[in-house]
Parts: structure tokens; C-alpha cells; sequence
């Protein structure tokens, strides 16, 4: 009786495991200088984390409304960033621990660039 217990109780354990939960690694993702009331997508892997309407701050260079935090399984990963639906930047990144990105726009040359950190960025 005490083995059956314990079966059913170590399955209902095991099932209300959120898969999303298990073997996750944080990833923190900053956008930071040039945006000028610019609308920033941010998927990976196909998946919508960020959509606003971004301005940089003046003192940080970072918009204070486009740091977000998000867990992902270890392994290889696509970041796809959309600014005013006109200009985009895809990129695959690896992850195999905690990593920062900080994404910057050039609106001059239309250019957006990544900076790909294994620490918090300064103003963190």
C-alpha cells in the first residue's frame, strides 16, 4: 500500500513539472541606444517577447520600458528584431548559460546590431 502511495504521488509530481520550467537558462535582452519612439518587435525562435513603442533614455542610453528577461533551453537559438516594420536583423546565438543582449539601432543607416554579453550590462 505504502509503494502505491508513493507511485501515485511521485507520478502526480512528475506531471506537474512544467516542461517549460526544466533545464532553462535566463536570458536578459536590453534594448538600448538610438530609439526614437521606434516600434521594436523582438521574436526567437518564432515566438513574440517584445512589441512596444521604444524612445532611449537621455542619461542611461537604454529604454527603461525594453529590458526584459526571458528562459530558454540550452542550445541554439534565432533572435529576429523588426524595428518600424522596415528593418530587420535575424541572428542565431547559442546558449549554453545566462546571456545579455543588447540590441542598438543606427536610424542614419538603417543598421541594427547585437552585443552579446556573458555579464549584466552596467546600468543592470
Amino acid at each position: 500500500m505504502k509503494r502505491l502511495i508513493i507511485y501515485f504521488i511521485s507520478i502526480y509530481l512528475l506531471s506537474s513539472c512544467s516542461e517549460e520550467n526544466v533545464n532553462t537558462i535566463s536570458v536578459g535582452i536590453d534594448v538600448q541606444s538610438f530609439f526614437n519612439q521606434d516600434i521594436v518587435q523582438i521574436t526567437i525562435d518564432n515566438k513574440e517577447v517584445l512589441n512596444r513603442k521604444l524612445q532611449t533614455g537621455n542619461i542611461l542610453a537604454v529604454c527603461s520600458e525594453g529590458r526584459i528577461n526571458v528562459n530558454l533551453k540550452e542550445g541554439n537559438h534565432v533572435i529576429k528584431i523588426l524595428i518600424n516594420n522596415l528593418t530587420t536583423k535575424t541572428e542565431t546565438f547559442s546558449l549554453n548559460k545566462a546571456l545579455y543582449v543588447g540590441v542598438n539601432y543606427n536610424e542614419q543607416t538603417k543598421e541594427i546590431f547585437l552585443i552579446y554579453s556573458d555579464h549584466p550590462f552596467g546600468y543592470r
